[in-house]
């Protein structure tokens, strides 16, 4: 889990590298160096030398990474080495580097201290201040470069040289000769999977585990269905609050429906109708429900209302069944008919978190995830019969899909 990143630059060799740290893990945390060449990350300070660090700073003028640790705030070079404790901070929240001084933030009061230890009060006290920054253009120039203008000519990323630059196309997209960037999209076995942090939509190829960009302009996709007899892809995005229809190849790009101040996050398609089911999420019990749509008509109803945070849902269209699960207060996984008549909950207890469901047709069995119990269950459909099928610790198990005789999972912890 990523905590807090910072930049900085080092002198240039035969390409003008920029380094970018951060604070990495959950319990355990260390501090780790990266760079915008994909570079493998290494980890420049373990757990050993930390407590537990956060709010991760560069100062351009001692070229030092400085950080708190448990109320203290402490530097290192930009390798990690020659680690320094300077100042006691008393529970701060926010820090600042500046020229002979590190400032902080606690509770409502700005403090300043010198690098021999002297404490200063800021005579002006802050209402709700939440971070704290210092500007100094002497220090700061704008550094204009190959990179500032057009791009570059890149078509996607563009990283400075010494002489010129260098042109990289983001994952799953190929650079072509004239430094535009191209996805391959695959027709079959693959596996399409949403990134919202980055705002993409991802193919990994089954056979071969190439991961291919699908050409789409999404800001913070969250649920994907993709109907195998048209090859249209749906999703939705939570920015946009909206689901939205298209090809593969990003073309016929529609508005299917907006749920208002809801948002859809997990899709789903009945392949006997067409009909598209999700579930909503909102801030108010009212705008939590599952809803489905006529794709040819538009017409929408609701389901199910009145839920505890819904989360996926999947449906067993020749039996009549919807399942979803529930992560609010009320941990649980339901059924009910496609009509949103005969609910009722099929697994209550020994539940933490199920963000995900899937159902095996073939051995007529239910698989479901459990994030903060790091497992993958299975029951039938009545909730009976219940089996721990496989346990990832520390993964935070997300997503679940069945091909064949092989599960695939996502986790927030696993690259």
């Amino acid at each position: 889990m990523l905590k807090k990143l910072t930049v900085t630059d080092t002198t240039c060799y035969s390409i003008c590298v920029r380094f970018l740290y951060w604070i990495s893990g959950k319990s355990e945390r260390c501090i780790v160096r990266g760079s915008w060449l994909r570079d493998v990350p290494n980890v420049m300070i373990s757990v050993d030398s930390l407590e537990d660090p956060i709010f991760l700073k560069y100062d351009v003028e001692s070229n030092r990474l400085y950080w708190l640790d448990r109320k203290i705030l402490k530097s290192s070079t930009t390798t990690g080495s020659d680690i320094k404790t300077h100042v006691i901070t008393n529970g701060a929240t926010k820090i600042v580097v500046y020229k002979d001084r590190f400032g902080w933030i606690y509770g409502e009061r700005l403090f300043f201290s010198r690098r021999n230890g002297i404490i200063e009060k800021y005579v002006k006290t802050i209402k709700k201040a939440r971070d704290v920054t210092v500007f100094d253009a002497s220090l700061q120039n704008d550094r204009q470069g190959t990179c500032n203008i057009l791009n570059g000519g890149c078509g996607e990323i563009c990283i400075p040289r010494k002489n010129g630059r260098i042109c990289k196309c983001d994952v799953g997209l190929k650079l072509q000769a004239d430094q535009s960037c191209y996805s391959d999209v695959l027709a079959s076995n693959f596996i399409a999977v949403t990134d919202n942090s980055h705002g993409r939509i991802l193919q990994i190829d089954l056979l071969t585990g190439r991961v291919v960009k699908l050409p789409l302009s999404i800001k913070k996709p969250t649920g994907l269905a993709l109907d195998k007899s048209t090859m249209t892809l749906f999703y939705s995005d939570v920015t946009e609050k909206a689901i939205i229809s298209t090809t593969l190849q990003g073309k016929n790009k529609k508005l299917l429906y907006a749920p208002g101040f809801s948002y859809a996050l997990c899709l789903a398609i009945d392949y006997s109708t067409g009909n598209l089911y999700y579930t909503a999420v909102g801030d108010t019990t009212y705008e939590r429900y599952i809803g489905v749509v006529h794709r040819a008509t538009l017409i929408h109803k609701t389901l199910l209302n009145n839920l505890d945070q819904p989360r996926d849902i999947a449906l067993y269209s020749s039996k009549g069944y919807i399942f979803w699960t529930e992560t609010g207060n009320r941990t649980t996984i339901g059924r009910t008919h496609m009509d949103g008549t005969s609910k009722h909950y099929i697994a209550t207890t020994g539940i933490d978190s199920p963000n995900s469901l899937t159902i095996d047709f073939s051995s007529s069995r239910l698989y479901w995830t459990d994030g903060r119990k790091n497992r993958i269950e299975s029951s039938n459909f009545d909730g009976g019969n219940r089996h721990v099928l496989a346990i990832d610790s520390n993964a935070f198990i997300n997503d679940i899909v069945v091909y064949g005789q092989f599960l695939f999972y996502t986790a927030w912890q696993r690259a």
